[in-house]
């Protein structure tokens, strides 16, 4: 989503950037763009940082937990006997994505 803010930032100001933005994101933040397009901001400044900082661990973790469920499904549709590296690999894999889900949530 950074990328994609990033490479249209000279257009933030004119109609139509939000969905530019979406249009630019991978498919599964498309709707999250646009939500956040139209969120309410806090009026207090003082809470600005921590409501994006709340917002962007949201995101990651959306993206975290959808890894997540792919490879529990590639998990049980593997055979073990059949490909056993493979099958370690995804589940280090799927360790390690517990592992950064878990580490977000303490930062």
């Amino acid at each position: 989503m950074r990328d994609a803010v990033a490479s249209l930032v000279e257009r933030a100001l004119l109609p139509g950037w939000a969905s530019a933005v979406a249009d630019e994101v991978p498919q599964s933040f498309s709707t999250f763009v646009k939500q956040l397009s139209v969120a309410p901001i806090p009026e207090r400044e003082e809470r600005i940082p921590v409501y994006c900082v709340q917002v962007t661990t949201d995101l990651v973790e959306r993206d975290l937990l959808r890894q997540k469920r792919e490879l529990l499904g590639v998990l049980q549709r593997m055979d073990r006997e059949a490909d056993p590296a493979r099958y370690v690999q995804t589940q280090r894999d799927l360790m390690r994505i517990e592992g950064e889900r878990r580490a977000l949530r303490e930062s």
